[in-house]
């Protein structure tokens, strides 16, 4: 069973609408920034293989959203260091060039006046 990407994307708040492709999506962040990925299809954990596999076939200029249940460290690493972009359901997050946005750092933000 593959992962509800919409359904994730909604409970961390991002407004989403179509890209310029069919695998595409428009994303906007609840500080209103705008993000262009190409979702993947998910599996199961994303890990280096999934990273090597895509990468090596891609060709478009669309940065791609790796989506799984799980992520291993080392693809989380490079997800915050901004070279990839991935989305996890366990624990729910999504780091979009190198910035991380999770329900508990949400929750943790410092209201605004």
């Amino acid at each position: 069973m593959g992962v509800d990407v919409v359904s994730l994307l909604r409970e961390l708040d991002f407004g989403i609408e179509e890209g310029t492709s069919a695998r595409s999506l428009l994303l906007r962040s609840p500080k209103n920034a705008i993000f262009l990925v190409s979702v993947v299809s998910s599996v199961p954990r994303v890990n280096a293989h999934t990273l090597r596999s895509f990468i090596a076939r891609r060709s478009s200029p669309v940065r791609p959203l790796f989506v799984g249940s799980t992520a291993t460290e080392g693809v989380l690493e490079q997800a915050r260091a901004g070279v990839v972009d991935v989305l996890t359901q366990q624990p729910l997050q999504l780091i979009l060039k190198g910035e991380v946005f999770s329900p508990s750092l949400e929750e943790s933000a410092p209201e605004r006046p």
